[in-house]
């Protein structure tokens, strides 16, 4: 869900890592993204495809980021990811990564509902990001975003609050007209 934010320019650049396997973010690359990369030259298109190096590395271990260099954000994401201070600002790789800040202990995940529905199966996440409190109307904005573009597909986004109680709770009250 990332890359395709990524591609269509809703989103800065996506970070590909995972914290248990680290080889897995490269054996993505290497299998998918590369040779569409590669296939559909976006090189040419505006994007970049490169591997983290230290000290990235230590909070993403064989990570990988995919950019696109048309973006608004893009000198910020270059600052960011390829920093060499051993001082990285977690707020600042959040605005690289195009999320809704602040940063919190509450995951939201926008949910591919046509995929779900043709899968049979409970839920498939297309985005997660951790956010607090506040700043709802920030983080539906940003949701709705996501929604359009999926939309455009013929797919239907739906958001999780599920992990959030005061904001799910917020989100019940104006789905019932109890807010405006």
């Amino acid at each position: 869900g990332e890359i395709f934010a990524t591609l269509f320019g809703l989103k800065p650049c996506t970070l590909l890592a995972h914290y248990e396997m680290p080889g897995y973010a490269t054996c993505l690359v290497e299998k998918a993204l590369k040779p569409m990369f590669d296939e559909f030259q976006l090189e040419k298109q505006g994007f970049e495809l490169w591997k983290l190096k230290p000290p990235l590395t230590e909070l993403y271990k064989g990570g990988w980021m995919f950019v696109n260099k048309r973006h608004e954000r893009y000198l910020l994401v270059k600052q960011i990811f390829t920093t060499t201070s051993s001082s990285i600002n977690t707020v600042d790789i959040g605005r690289a990564l195009g999320y809704p800040l602040p940063y919190g202990k509450y995951t939201i995940q926008y949910m591919d509902d046509t995929e779900s529905k043709e899968r049979n199966t409970c839920c498939v996440p297309m985005v997660e990001y951790t956010v607090g409190e506040g700043n709802f109307d920030t983080i539906l904005r940003h949701f709705d975003q996501y929604a359009k573009l999926w939309q455009k597909i013929g797919r239907n986004l739906t958001i999780d609050l599920s992990e959030h109680p005061s904001m799910e709770k917020w989100f019940m009250a104006i789905k019932n007209g109890q807010k405006k």
